[in-house]
Parts: structure tokens; sequence; C-alpha cells
């Protein structure tokens, strides 16, 4: 792909997602709905998405977008998630998961898409990383503080068990994806 047609795929993106915001705020207006305090993180979302589109068009400086388009959708998805729960205390742990969970899976799809193996290595690496640290620090959080005073019986032993041995087996398959060096 040349830069042009990165340039025509951005535009297209760019230009679609704006129209469509626009005929969003244009009906909610009209009819009176209150369309946004429910889905305000879509704010945070939508150019997120957009960024990731725009990244996964072109080659080059504008397929590194992809990196700040994770990072902006993951925080998104994790507002809306806070958003519709009300469980906001899962920010104390919830943070892994931008980063750096989602830099570690862009740099998987940035070193797939432009032939840079050692960074789609390092990038299962970074996101594997971040989901044990998420998984632990949840178990930690809320199975044991129980910060947010939604989890407790018998049943979080198990379940914070579970998560703490999924955990383990990432940290095991993670070892296991290492290159061993040789002994000289």
């Amino acid at each position: 792909m040349d830069a042009s047609t990165g340039r025509n795929a951005a535009a297209l993106v760019i230009g679609t997602t704006l129209v469509i915001v626009g005929i969003v705020l244009f009906v909610a207006q009209i009819t009176g709905a209150e369309v946004f305090g429910l889905l305000w993180p879509l704010f945070v979302i939508l150019p997120g998405v957009v960024l990731l589109a725009v990244a996964l068009s072109g080659t080059g400086a504008i397929a590194a977008l992809i990196f700040p388009g994770a990072v902006l959708t993951t925080v998104g998805l994790v507002l809306l998630y806070q958003r519709l729960t009300g469980h906001w205390e899962s920010w104390a742990y919830a943070w892994t998961l931008v980063v750096p969970t989602s830099i570690g899976i862009a740099m998987m799809i940035y070193g797939v898409r432009e032939g840079k193996i050692r960074t789609g290595r390092r990038g299962v690496m970074t996101a594997g990383i971040g989901l044990v640290l998420f998984l632990v620090l949840l178990v930690l959080f809320e199975f044991v503080l129980n910060i947010s005073g939604r989890f407790s019986g018998e049943a979080t032993g198990i379940v914070g068990g579970a998560l703490l041995v999924a955990a383990g087996l990432i940290v095991l398959g993670l070892s296991a994806l290492r290159p061993r060096r040789r002994a000289r």
C-alpha cells in the first residue's frame, strides 16, 4: 500500500466517524434524548477506534498510530465498564489492561503487520505480563482486601485461587516462549 492509499483510507475513516458522531449529536439535540449521560466513555473509545482503523489502513508512521489507538480504546472500555456497573474501585488493578497489556497487544499486531518479529514477540511478553499483573492485583484488591465490598464468601477463595492459577499458567507459558540462549 502506498502513502496516498493510506492517507485516503485514513481520511475515509476519520470523515465517516465525524459524520456519524455529528448525526448522533444532531438527533440527540432534536429529540432531547440524554444519550451521553450514560455513554460518555464513547468520547474516549471513538477516537481510539478511529486511530486503530487508521493504523490498520497504513504502514510505517501511520501504522504506529496503533499504540495511542490501543491505549485510548482500552481506557474507554474500562471507563465504560465502570460507568455501567459503578465499579470505579476496579481502577486499582484495571490500569494494567491499559499499560502494559494494550501496548503489548498493539506491539503484537504492529510487529506482524510490519514484519518485525522481535516487536511481535516483545508484544506477547508485554501483554502477558500485563495480564498477570491484572489477575494478581484483581485477587489482591477484590478477594483479599475487598476494596469494592462486592466479593465475599466461600466462592471468593475458589475464584481467587483459580485466577492465581491462570496467572501462574500465563507466566509458565511466557517462560516457554522465551528464546533460550546457548551457554558459551
